[in-house]
């Protein structure tokens, strides 16, 4: 039998082919759209895809996943962000990014301090330093041995968590990576594996799934602990120097600023009953997605501690490449 796409699995594994049902009367209440900007099977796009079949239940209205690429995230902010205050039109995005604290200079940026917060979906994660399958890199020592030999090209987007574990090697190794940069999970993947780019950066959450085999590989990690679905694998505190070794963020839930509480309320409330649905859980077990909703407190708390980690860091980051 030919491998299920991982989008598949999640239809097969959410029992939501053919059973998109909704009454009469739910019907004629205003759909949702979550807006996800980086691509099928990414860490944004799993999250949002997990919770649409709960959603539209307890909603009781037709939910859908859509990806809007671009500026790093920006372009899906600025669509939920000029979208009515009503609730219909929310953001899944990755938290650590510049638009948690954009600077004094473009204070037109869009900016999740400008939104309403709606959950948080995930605990922190990570990202990762990889590689493809077919690549002469498979550990660190190798990685470390190359990079002393020959000027490395990584896939990566500069304006994204990724950002900070390449300032990182950069002040390690005391060299430039030379940049390719890739937009979503797909053009990383595509860049390592067609030789455009020796190494890449990818959150952790983007290499687990259902088989076990990850499309890349992992050289190291940069959470504070090793990742439990790849212990062999170190975390750059074990391997490597600098001035903070763990960076994580989680994936997080907005809606557009100005929206009515007591919709924030009832949007928060579904998305935490949402992710404690037995089906939704046991998706996210086999997808090895470490779904944990909570509300927009926590939300928040992590978006101060985020904030702290860019500040700190802002000194030793590339300018940030938008693209208009």
């Amino acid at each position: 039998m030919a491998e299920l796409t991982r989008r598949a699995t999640l239809a097969a594994l959410l029992g939501i082919a053919g059973q998109a049902v909704v009454s009469k009367r739910a019907a004629a209440a205003s759909p949702v759209t979550l807006i996800e900007p980086f691509g099928p099977n990414s860490s944004t796009d799993d999250a949002a895809a997990l919770l649409r079949p709960a959603l539209t239940r307890l909603l009781k209205t037709p939910v859908t996943v859509r990806e809007v690429s671009g500026d790093a995230g920006g372009r899906a902010l600025a669509e939920v962000s000029n979208s009515t205050a009503d609730g219909n039109t929310l953001l899944v995005a990755q938290l650590l990014s510049p638009f948690i604290d954009p600077q004094s200079e473009a204070p037109e940026r869009p900016s999740f301090r400008k939104m309403t917060p709606v959950a948080q979906l995930t605990t922190g994660i990570s990202a990762a330093l990889v590689v493809s399958h077919s690549s002469p890199i498979a550990d660190w020592k190798s990685f470390e041995q190359r990079i002393a030999a020959d000027r490395l090209r990584v896939a990566h987007n500069p304006s994204l968590l990724f950002a900070l574990p390449l300032a990182m090697l950069e002040a390690q190794f005391g060299q430039h990576f030379d940049d390719v940069l890739a937009g979503t999970r797909a053009e990383v993947i595509a860049a390592l594996d067609t030789g455009k780019a020796d190494v890449g950066f990818l959150p952790t959450i983007s290499l687990l799934t259902g088989d076990g085999r990850p499309p890349l590989r992992p050289i190291t990690t940069f959470g504070g602990a090793r990742n439990p679905w790849f212990a062999n694998v170190p975390t750059y505190r074990e391997v490597g120097q600098g001035l903070r070794t763990a960076i994580t963020g989680p994936i997080v839930m907005f809606g557009p600023g100005g929206m009515a509480p007591a919709r924030q309320a009832v949007l928060s409330q579904s998305v935490e009953d949402a992710g404690d649905d037995p089906e939704v859980r046991k998706a996210a077990d086999a997808l090895r997605y470490p779904l944990q909703v909570a509300g927009p407190d926590l939300l928040l708390e992590s978006m101060g501690r985020c904030t702290r980690v860019l500040r700190d860091m802002r000194p030793y980051l590339r300018t940030p490449v938008w693209k208009q």
